[in-house]
C-alpha cells in the first residue's frame, strides 16, 4: 500500500524535478561484544523488499513513506533539494526473542532532470543477548532461573532450557538470578552486567569453579574469548552465614495499590528501610510513572550511584534518601513527601516504585513495590462578586475538598507580573466551599485571579470584575472657554470621590481626551477648538469593551473672537475741515499793509467701533478755530494734513501760493496693512484768544512768511483711543466704554511706537484691557509702553478675577500718557510755516490680536 504522508510544507516543484534509484541491502552479521572481528548472524534475516522505507526532509520531517520497499515507485519525480532515504524493519521498543530491529539511512540530493543512485545498507539497531549454562553449573544447582532486565524496564525470562537469542534496546542491562544449591539453600542476586550497544552480540556464560573441583565459586563471563574480569560470587557454605539483605516497610504493603488524594499534606509515613549486613553493592529503583518521567524522573536508577543532577532532582521533588552514598549496611528511602506532592493527571494517575537491593556478596532482596494511585482533588475558583475600583481586598470563593490554609491566591498585573496575595480571612461558606478574603489593589479593569493548592496544583483563572462608583458630570456658568473647559465630577457618595478622580478617563464621543485635575472634583480640558460643540462623557473602567460611561455633557466652546477692527483698516471719517493756522502776518512794516493768513486743511478718520477725545481737543465749535487751539489728539496714519501758504507779493515780488505738509505727518506708516492709529498729547483751548498779527519784511527765501506769535493755550490732554463712544459739550465729556463681546481671551498682543516729548523723558504710553460681565470686571490687563522708535510687539496676559462669569463686553483703552493728572502733561510748541501747534508724546498702535 502506498502511503501519501507529507511534510508540514509541501516542496515546490516549479523549480524542476529529478528522480532516484535506491538500492537496499541488509547486513545480518553481528560482532561479538568482546571481539568485533568475530561475527555472528541473526537467526531472522528478513527480505529487504519487506523493509519499510521513507523519504525525510533535511530537517528530519517526513516527506513520503511506504509500508514496504517493494511498494516504492519507479520513475517518481522529486522536487530539487536535500533528502534522507531511510529503511527499517521491526520495532525498537519491542524487546524479546526473535525481535530484531534493522535500520539504515543515506542522505542524497535531487538535481534537475537527473537520476540519483542511492545505496542503503541496514544493520541490526538493537543488541543481541544469549545465555549459556555450563554442565558444571547445571550439575551444581538443583534449580535456577535468570531474568534479563532492560533499560526499557522490560523483563525477559530465560528458562533453564532457553537457547534463543533475545533482542533488546541499547542501554543498561541487569541480571536477576535465583539459585538453589544441592542442600536446598537458596540465594538471589542482581548484578548490573553492562551497557548494551547497538549491533552487538553479548554471550553470557555461567560456570562454577571453571568446571574444576574445589571451593564453589560462581563466575559470569561474557563469552569464551572475554578479556574482561568476570563476575565471581563465592558459593561456599560459609558465605551463607552472612544474612541476606532484607527490607522493612512502613505505611504500605508491597504490591498493594494505595489510593492517595493528590497533594495530601496530611499523608503519613511511606518508608522503606533496607538492611544489608554484607554491605550494599547496589540498590535499583525502577519507576513507572508517566507523570514523573515527564519531569525528568529516571525510569531506572542505582540509588548507590546517583549523579549530582539526580540527587538534586530527587531532593526537589521530595524523595528523601539516606545511607546509600557510602554503601553502608543500612539505608532509608522516604517516599512520604514525594507522594504528597503528586498531582492527579488524567491518564497518568498510577505510580509504582520498585526497589531491589544487592549486597556485596551478590545476594539480593525480594523486589518490593510501592504502588500509588492518585485520586483527584476538587479544587476550583468560583467567579467572585464584582469589587468596587479602588478597593484593597476582595472575597474569592474556592471549591475545595482539602485544607484551605494551603491555598495561595495570585493575580497578574497589566505588565504581566504575577503577585501573591495575602489571605486575611478564611470562612466556610458551604460544603467544600470557602470564601478567602485576600488583599489586592483593585484597579479600573478586570483582574485575572489564579490560585494554587499546596504550591503545585494550579486552578483555572477567574476574572474579578470591577464596579464603578456612581457619579455625575456637570459644568457651571463660565466653565467653558474657547480652548479650555472645566468640568465638575460629583460622586454620589463623597467617600468615593477620590477613587472616581483617580481612575477617571474622558471622551468626546468616541475620542479619548486628556485633562488635568483641578482640586478634588474638577478636571480641566485644554486644546479645544473655539466655537465647537463637544459631547463629553467619562468612565472609570477604561477598556476596549467598556460600556460603563457617565452622563453625556454637551458644551459649546466660546468663539475665538478677534479684537474688533484690531488692524484699524475699517475707518470712518470724523474730521474734514479747514481752519486758520496761527496768526496773520504782513510782508511790510506799514500798519496799513495787507494781512495774510495761512490755513490748515485736515481730513481725519477713526476706526469703526473705536472712539477718541478729538471732540474735545479739536473742538470745531470753539470760539477761535485756530491750529493753536483745535488739534486732533487721535488720527489715522493715512490722514490728509495740508498747510495752505497764500500768495504774498508787493510789486510782483514775494511768494506764490503753495501747499505743504509738516514732516511729522509725511513719515507716518503702519506696522502692516495700510493704516495704524496715532494717539498724542496736545494743548487745546475752546476759548482761545486772537493770536494777533506779525509785521514781516521779506527775505529772499520768504521763509518768515508766517505769524511767529505763540498764544497762551489753556489746556493739556492725553490722546485716547478706546472701544465705545465719546461726546463733549459745554465743557462736559462722556465716555461710554466697551462693545458687546462674548468670549474670554487669555492674552492680547499688538505693535506700537512711542516717542517722548523732549520735556518729559520718563513719560510712557498706557494700554488697558477689561473683560466685563455687565458692570462687573471679570478680567483685566494693563501695561505701560516704553519709548521705542520702531514698531515693537507688546503682550498682555489677561488675569481673570471672576472666571465663573461669562463675558458680555470688551473694553480696550490706549492713552498717550501715564500721567493721572493732565496738568503734569508737557507739550512743545511747533511754530513754522508748515505747522503751528503745541503737541507732546506720541503713541502709534497697530494690529491688535487676541490669543485663547
Amino acid at each position: 500500500m502506498l502511503l501519501t504522508a507529507c511534510s508540514a510544507e509541501d516542496r515546490d516543484t516549479t523549480a524542476g524535478t529529478g528522480q532516484i534509484t535506491p538500492v537496499l541491502t541488509a547486513d545480518y552479521s553481528v560482532p561479538l561484544a568482546t571481539d568485533p572481528a568475530v561475527l555472528t548472524t541473526t537467526l531472522s534475516q528478513p527480505d529487504t523488499k519487506d523493509f519499510a522505507v521513507a523519504i525525510l526532509n533535511e530537517d528530519g520531517s517526513l516527506f513520503r513513506s511506504w509500508d514496504s520497499f517493494s511498494d516504492f515507485p519507479a520513475n517518481m519525480d522529486f522536487p530539487l533539494g536535500s533528502f534522507v532515504f531511510k529503511a527499517t524493519y521491526g520495532d525498537m521498543d519491542k524487546e524479546g526473542f526473535d525481535e530484531p530491529y534493522f535500520e539504515g539511512s543515506e542522505p542524497f540530493q535531487v538535481f534537475d532532470g537527473q537520476n540519483t543512485d542511492i545505496a542503503v545498507t541496514c544493520t541490526l539497531a538493537n543488541a543481541k543477548v544469549s545465555l549459556e549454562y555450563t554442565e558444571a553449573f547445571q550439575n551444581y544447582f538443583s534449580d535456577f532461573a535468570t531474568t534479563l532486565k532492560t533499560s526499557n524496564n522490560n523483563s525477559i525470562i530465560f528458562s533453564k532450557e532457553e537457547t534463543r537469542e533475545a533482542y533488546v534496546k541499547p542501554g543498561q542491562l541487569t541480571l536477576q538470578m535465583s539459585l538453589v544449591k544441592p542442600d536446598g539453600s537458596s540465594m538471589s542476586f542482581s548484578p548490573e552486567i553492562f551497557i548494551a550497544q547497538a549491533c552487538t552480540h553479548y554471550k553470557i556464560k555461567f560456570d562454577v569453579n571453571d568446571g574444576q573441583v574445589g571451593d564453589a565459586e560462581l563466575s559470569i563471563t561474557f563469552d569464551e574469548t572475554t578479556e574482561e574480569t568476570p563476575i565471581t560470587i563465592n558459593l561456599a557454605d560459609g558465605s551463607f552465614s552472612t544474612q541476606s539483605p532484607f527490607v522493612t516497610l512502613m505505611g504500605f504493603d508491597s504490591g498493594v495499590s494505595k489510593e492517595v488524594k493528590e497533594l495530601d499534606a496530611s499523608l503519613g509515613d511511606l518508608n522503606v528501610l533496607i538492611t544489608a549486613p554484607a554491605g550494599f553493592a547496589s540498590c535499583t529503583m525502577t519507576t513507572a510513572s508517566a507523570y514523573l518521567q515527564e519531569k525528568g524522573w529516571p525510569a531506572q536508577v542505582d540509588l548507590t550511584a546517583l549523579t549530582p543532577e539526580q540527587e538534586a532532582l530527587f531532593s526537589d521533588m521530595g524523595l528523601r534518601l539516606k545511607g546509600f552514598e557510602n554503601k553502608d549496611k543500612m539505608a532509608y528511602v522516604d517516599f512520604s513527601t514525594l507522594v504528597s506532592k503528586l498531582e492527579y493527571v488524567e491518564g497518568k494517575a498510577n505510580h509504582t516504585f520498585s526497589l531491589k537491593a544487592t549486597d556485596s556478596q551478590g545476594q539480593a532482596t525480594d523486589e518490593v513495590t510501592l504502588s500509588i494511585t492518585s485520586q483527584p482533588r476538587t479544587f476550583a475558583l468560583q467567579t467572585p462578586d464584582p469589587v468596587q475600583i479602588g478597593s484593597t481586598e476582595a472575597v474569592i470563593p474556592v471549591q475545595l475538598d482539602g485544607d484551605p490554609s494551603l491555598v495561595s491566591v495570585s493575580y497578574e498585573d497589566e505588565n504581566g507580573q504575577v503577585h501573591t496575595c495575602s489571605v486575611t480571612n478564611v470562612e466556610q461558606a458551604g460544603d467544600q466551599l470557602y470564601n478567602l478574603t485576600v488583599e489586592l489593589p483593585v484597579e479600573n479593569h478586570p483582574t485575572e485571579i489564579s490560585a494554587s493548592y499546596f504550591g503545585t496544583k494550579i486552578s483555572d483563572p477567574v476574572t474579578l470584575e470591577t464596579v464603578t462608583p456612581r457619579y455625575t458630570l456637570s459644568n457651571s456658568v463660565g466653565d467653558v472657554w474657547a480652548r479650555t473647559a472645566t468640568l465638575t465630577v460629583t460622586a454620589e457618595d463623597p467617600e468615593e470621590q477620590a477613587v472616581v478622580m483617580e481612575y477617571l478617563t474622558l471622551y468626546n464621543d468616541d475620542t479619548k481626551m486628556t485633562f488635568t485635575q483641578q482640586g478634588a472634583d474638577k478636571i480641566e480640558v485644554s486644546g479645544l477648538t473655539g466655537g465647537t460643540e463637544y459631547r463629553f462623557k467619562t468612565t472609570c473602567t477604561d477598556s476596549p469593551d467598556n460600556t460603563e460611561f457617565s452622563n453625556i455633557l454637551s458644551v459649546t466652546t466660546e468663539a475665538e473672537l478677534g479684537v474688533p477692527n484690531g488692524d484699524f483698516e475699517q475707518l470712518n471719517q470724523t474730521i474734514n475741515t479747514t481752519i486758520n493756522q496761527g496768526g496773520t502776518w504782513t510782508i511790510t512794516a506799514l500798519s496799513s499793509s495787507t494781512g495774510y493768513q495761512t490755513t490748515l486743511s485736515m481730513v481725519v478718520s477713526e476706526p469703526e467701533g473705536w472712539a477718541s477725545v478729538n471732540a474735545k481737543t479739536c473742538n470745531l465749535g470753539a470760539s477761535n478755530k485756530n491750529s493753536w487751539y483745535c488739534i486732533p489728539s487721535t488720527f489715522n496714519t493715512s490722514l490728509s494734513w495740508i498747510s495752505h501758504q497764500p500768495e504774498a507779493k508787493v510789486i510782483g515780488i514775494g511768494q506764490s501760493a503753495y501747499d505743504s505738509t509738516a514732516d511729522i505727518y509725511t513719515s507716518l506708516s503702519a506696522q502692516s496693512g495700510s493704516n495704524a492709529m496715532v494717539v498724542r498729547n496736545v494743548a487745546w483751548d475752546a476759548a482761545g484768544a486772537d493770536v494777533g498779527r506779525d509785521q514781516k519784511t521779506g527775505n529772499t527765501s520768504f521763509s518768515n512768511y508766517y505769524c511767529e506769535r505763540v498764544p497762551s493755550i489753556g489746556n493739556r490732554s492725553a490722546g485716547k483711543l478706546f472701544l465705545g463712544t465719546y461726546s463733549y459739550a459745554n465743557g462736559q465729556e462722556v465716555y461710554t466704554e466697551g462693545v458687546a463681546f462674548a468670549s474670554r481671551p487669555v492674552q492680547m498682543q499688538g505693535y506700537y511706537k512711542y516717542v517722548n516729548d523732549s520735556q518729559d523723558a520718563a513719560e510712557k504710553g498706557v494700554v488697558t484691557v477689561q473683560i466685563m460681565n455687565g458692570d462687573t470686571e471679570i478680567g483685566t490687563a494693563s501695561a505701560e509702553l516704553d519709548a521705542t522708535g520702531n514698531y515693537t510687539q507688546f503682550t498682555l496676559p489677561i488675569q481673570y478675577s471672576h472666571p465663573e462669569l461669562n463675558a458680555t463686553h470688551l473694553r480696550i483703552m490706549f492713552s498717550s500718557s501715564n500721567h493721572a493728572d493732565e496738568s503734569s502733561i508737557k507739550t512743545t510748541h511747533y511754530n513754522s510755516k508748515d505747522e503751528c501747534c503745541s503737541r507732546g508724546a506720541m503713541l502709534m498702535v497697530d494690529n491688535l490680536t487676541f490669543s485663547y
